[in-house]
């Protein structure tokens, strides 16, 4: 999950549906991305954050680092 803070930001309207955005160096992820989600999932798993059974909520923002980020579309 990635929820917006003061350095970071989710989709609101300006960016792409499905962008978060890491202001201090403007590294920008796109989870409509396969290879991203893919990635971050990957990640998850290696950190064990998935249990065998049940479900659980991990902050995607401490994973953000170890996908390779996207350039942001040329905007206007």
């Amino acid at each position: 999950m990635f929820r917006p803070a003061s350095d970071r930001v989710i989709a609101d309207g300006y960016f792409d549906e499905g962008a978060v955005v890491r202001l201090p160096d403007r590294e920008y992820l796109n989870l409509h991305e396969p290879g991203s989600v893919r990635a971050l999932l990957d990640e998850a798993l290696v950190r064990g954050h998935f249990p065998a059974t049940g479900s659980v909520e991990v902050d995607g923002w401490p994973l953000f680092h170890r996908v390779r980020p996207q350039d942001p579309p040329d905007r206007p």
